[in-house]
This record gives C-alpha cells, sequence and structure tokens, in this order.
C-alpha cells in the first residue's frame, strides 16, 4: 500500500523539536516494505517540522518518477495558511497544507525527506516487479497473499461485500515453444503474455509472474458469476492473438474462490488442482475448483494447516 492516493491523506500533529535532519532521512534507507517507510516517513516529519499540522496529498501516479531533483514547493494561495503545490519538472504531482506558511528551511527540509521517499519508493517497487514481463513477480505475489490471509483488507482497501478469487494461469506447451522456436522466442511469448494480463484485467486486479510459464491473478472486488467470463475473456484474448514466430498460444486457467482465514499454500492447492484439469483435459480452458469438486471431478484433500507458502 503506498502512503498517499487520490483520496487518502496524511495528516500529522508535530510537536517534537527539530533534529539534524540529514540523520534522520537515512533512517529511511534501512525500509525494505512500503509498509515501514510509510510508517517511518511520518515519524520522521513529526520530528523535522515542530509546531505543525502538515497535510500532503499526492497523485496516485506521482510515485514513480524519473527525475525527482527537480522537486519544487510552489505557493499557490493564501487561505489564512499554507497552500502549496508540489510540482516535479513543470508538473503538479500533489499539495502540501500547512498550518502556518512554510519557511525556506522548512521548504528545503521537505524537498529532501520528498525525494528520498519517492526514491525508496521506486527501488522497493522494482524489487517486487518481474524485469522481463512487467508483472509482479513471485517474492510480491508470497507477500501479498500472506497479508490477504490475515487481514480482511487488500492493498490498503476496506473489506468489501463482494468475494476474491485467485486464478493461477499456465501457458500451454511452453518447453516445446522453447525447444522449437529457442528462449529468445519463448521470452517473447511471455513479455507479450505479460502485457495482456495488465491490459485484460483491472487496475484493482492483481497480477504476477511466481514461475517460468506460471502466473497468477488475484481478482478483487469481483462477482461470483462473472469471474468465469473474466477469465475466459482472457483466455479467448491469447487464443486470438498471434504471437511473433510462434503463431498461436494458448493457456490453461484454474481458479478458485479464497474463504476467509484461508491458508496460502491450501488456496494454492485447490487453484492449482483446477489448472491441474484443465491441462489434463485438452488444454486451453477455464476451471472453477468449486465447480469440479461439486461435479465430483476432483475431490478437496484436508488441510494439513502448516503453510509451505
Amino acid at each position: 500500500m503506498l502512503l498517499l492516493s487520490n483520496s487518502s491523506r496524511l495528516k500529522i500533529r508535530m510537536n517534537h523539536s527539530p533534529s539534524c535532519h540529514y540523520k534522520e532521512t537515512l533512517r529511511l534507507a534501512g525500509c525494505f516494505d512500503i509498509e515501514t517507510l510509510n510508517e517511518e516517513f511520518k515519524n520522521i516529519l513529526a520530528k523535522i517540522f515542530p509546531q505543525h499540522v502538515i497535510e500532503i496529498e499526492l497523485r496516485k501516479d506521482s510515485f514513480y518518477l524519473k527525475n525527482t531533483k527537480k522537486l519544487e514547493i510552489i505557493e499557490q494561495e493564501d487561505i489564512g495558511e499554507g497552500r502549496f503545490r508540489i510540482i516535479c519538472q513543470g508538473t503538479p504531482i500533489g499539495f502540501i497544507t500547512a498550518e502556518r506558511p512554510l519557511e525556506e528551511q522548512d521548504e528545503c527540509a521537505l524537498l529532501e525527506m520528498l525525494n528520498v521517499y519517492f526514491n525508496l519508493v521506486n527501488h522497493i517497487a522494482l524489487s517486487r516487479v518481474d524485469p522481463l514481463t512487467g508483472v509482479r513477480n513471485r517474492q510480491a505475489f508470497t507477500q501479498d497473499l500472506q497479508k490477504l490471509s490475515k487481514s480482511s483488507s487488500v492493498f490498503g482497501r476496506r473489506k468489501f461485500d463482494y468475494p476474491q478469487f485467485l486464478a493461477l494461469l499456465d501457458i500451454d506447451n511452453f518447453k516445446l515453444i522453447n525447444d522449437q522456436f529457442g528462449h529468445l522466442i519463448g521470452d517473447e511469448v511471455l513479455v507479450i503474455f505479460g502485457q495482456k494480463l495488465q491490459t485484460v484485467f483491472r487496475d484493482q486486479d492483481s497480477c504476477y509472474r511466481y514461475g517460468g510459464e506460471e502466473f497468477a491473478v488475484i481478482l478483487n472486488h469481483s462477482e461470483a458469476f462473472s469471474i468465469r467470463s473474466i477469465l475466459e475473456r482472457f483466455r479467448a484474448s491469447i487464443e486470438s492473438s498471434r504471437f511473433p514466430r510462434v503463431n498461436k498460444v494458448t493457456v490453461s486457467i484454474g481458479y478458485s474462490i479464497i474463504p476467509p482465514g484461508f491458508i496460502p499454500s491450501d488456496l494454492m492447492d485447490r487453484a492449482d488442482r483446477a489448472l491441474y484439469y484443465s491441462k489434463k483435459n485438452g488444454r486451453n480452458q477455464v476451471n472453477d475448483f468449486v465447480e469440479l469438486m461439486t461435479q465430483g471431478k476432483i475431490k478437496e484433500v484436508k488441510s494439513s494447516g502448516i503453510e509451505f507458502l
């Protein structure tokens, strides 16, 4: 979860004495996940700016900046409290509202903090991305699934009425593609597949590459009856696409509803057995674990209660 979004804001009562903000800033470098970084960022701001109430509002798409050294803070209006635009390379990326106008040293400290913050967000975010396909990697998948199993909240949103689903996707005959056309063409197939994932699925869904040709999608805020049609749409999109040299590629998909208080390894086993059924019964198809179990085509294995993911 990022620190701020279009609809979320950060308010801090700043009542500590100022200290060497350079030394404080160095503490951010020890953060290895976004949640810790955000908490540390708030704590450090509280020490750097005494006797302020500051509110920072950033555009959701402002976190991945290519040149944070060109950040500027420009006063926007005088409404009895400081109201400032945050600018990067001439483009507004957010606002700062302070209890009183910012002094020059305040602006410098804020710019330094924002610069470090943006760079660290980029660093952490990139460590969770598969460099070939551009979707999230196995590390991100494992972390997100574990967080989801421990909380009714996912990716910063509150619990919602609609269920969530986990889908596992496997490119059919991928070893044959590598053997016949070479790994360079195989990588090209993976790249196009990753692009399709990000195009077909919605922003609120999370796509991952967790193995060679194995992908996963956590579908959020979806009605049960629409899940199959969403996954079928993706399957059909892959089947109808033309991949260079290879021409036709298909995908097999298995999915399962995500129950409350699930054990990640049990959930993976359910979706994986639905995927296995798809692979062993003709490929290029979508199957639901619960539906297969209801029809007696597969049997549920009792959980061992041990987490292996």
